[in-house]
């Protein structure tokens, strides 16, 4: 009887030895995850506010006001309606 009482006891320890390892390896696998999430969504805000000052920045060189200015600061003036050609697509 004390023989399987031991190796009874050697399993149970080696057992919960086994679980304690396997919740310390998902915990770590957890928290892992967590931190990358978190660095991901830093790196996700950062990219949304480079794109949103892009989108702004497009906004501002597209505009028609600094068009025209641009346009007038290095005296260009608009094609007469004369240089353009209406043509028929055949199909």
């Amino acid at each position: 009887m004390r023989k399987y009482g031991r190796r009874l006891l050697m399993a149970t320890a080696a057992g919960t030895f086994l679980a304690f390892a396997a919740q310390l390896a998902s915990r770590n696998f957890y928290l892992t995850a967590s931190v990358e999430l978190a660095s991901e969504a830093d790196r996700t805000a950062e990219l949304q506010r480079t794109i949103q000052a892009l989108e702004s920045r497009i906004a501002y060189l597209e505009s028609p006001s600094r068009l025209s200015a641009m346009g007038k600061l290095l005296d260009l003036h608009p094609l007469p309606v004369e240089s353009f050609v209406m043509a028929e697509v055949a199909e």
